[in-house]
């Protein structure tokens, strides 16, 4: 009986222990640098708040945070790298349009946009803007161009970035949503499409606001509407879709911190909590303007449902359209 008795206490304290040990984890976290994993290139807009987030995240958290560039398939190397990930908070994803629409159009079964993920805070929305060539013969606002595209389906063209990326999907949801008939022109970058648009190759471009804004600004390019929720600081004369009649084209990118799933909740509270004191340091939502973004408060489960709408939404554009990526 006593070694009955003696083995059930010893179970009985290694189970204590073994539920108490997330815990303890997660108050001693974080005890070593984190890794921020962004799936493009240095020099991207994702690539540069990912570096703006690393050294407030530092400060609020006591421990580096390391920004770690991994490119390929589209994002997706970086994506399953993170999803396969020990959950510990120790490696993070800047979750971003691409983590919804590549399951459409690269899918993978290493990993799910929702599934694989612990949402941690939303940072904010890129806005995107439709552009034409102000020398050329275009339409003047976002109606005419409609109409425009009704009178003669396939006359107007527009050029993207390449098939798959934002400017692309942004403009066949357009299509889609008012039922229209243009020539998509791909490129290989934006630059190359903004390019031809200044050329008069193409009829007009879907991109983000940051890094097009000089091009406005000088006179070279004209913005039709913008996908922004209120009129861009700086160009109070460009409507946004809403406001030129076309509420439905709410497409924009956008940018969040997710950790691996089943990352313990106490951890998953402290990475959300220096998050959000990073968000809302007057300075950082400065500098989050200064590069077109949009700041919005979002707790993890509406940003988690975020993420099941918009792979929702882009998996019936891609599968509507036909969109193939080689």
């Amino acid at each position: 009986m006593k070694r009955f008795w003696l083995q059930w206490s010893i179970a009985s304290c290694l189970a204590l222990a073994a539920a108490c040990l997330p815990t303890v984890r997660a108050q001693d976290f974080p005890r070593r640098p984190i890794s921020l994993i962004v799936s493009f290139s240095p020099g991207g807009v994702t690539d540069i708040v990912a570096r703006m987030l690393a050294d407030p995240l530092s400060k609020e958290l006591g421990q580096p945070v390391i920004v770690e560039n991994i490119s390929g398939a589209g994002g997706n190397i970086a994506f399953i790298k993170v999803a396969q990930a020990a959950p510990d908070g120790y490696t993070l994803l800047l979750a971003s349009t691409a983590t919804v629409t590549n399951p459409a159009l690269q899918p993978d079964k290493r990993f799910d946009p929702v599934k694989s993920y612990s949402a941690i805070g939303y940072i904010g929305s890129i806005p995107f803007w439709l552009l034409v060539n102000r020398n050329q013969p275009a339409p003047a606002n976002v109606p005419q161009l409609v109409q425009q595209a009704r009178i003669a389906p396939g006359h107007l063209t527009y050029g993207s970035g390449g098939v798959g990326t934002a400017s692309h999907l942004g403009l066949e949801y357009f299509k889609a949503t008012e039922q229209l008939n243009i020539l998509h022109i791909p490129y290989k970058g934006q630059s190359a499409a903004v390019a031809d648009l200044l050329g008069g190759t193409v009829g007009m471009v879907f991109m983000p606001i940051s890094g097009t804004e000089e091009l406005v600004r000088s006179g070279k390019l004209r913005a039709l509407a913008t996908t922004s929720r209120s009129r861009v600081p700086g160009f109070p004369d460009v409507p946004t879709f809403a406001e030129a009649g076309f509420p439905a084209m709410d497409v924009s990118g956008w940018l969040g911190l997710v950790a691996p799933a089943g990352t313990p909740a106490p951890i998953l509270d402290k990475l959300g909590k220096a998050l959000n004191k990073t968000l809302n340091q007057p300075d950082f939502k400065a500098r989050l303007t200064e590069r077109g973004l949009e700041g919005r408060a979002m707790s993890p489960p509406e940003l988690t449902q975020y993420i099941e709408h918009e792979v929702a939404r882009w998996k019936d554009v891609v599968s509507k359209a036909g969109i193939k990526v080689d």
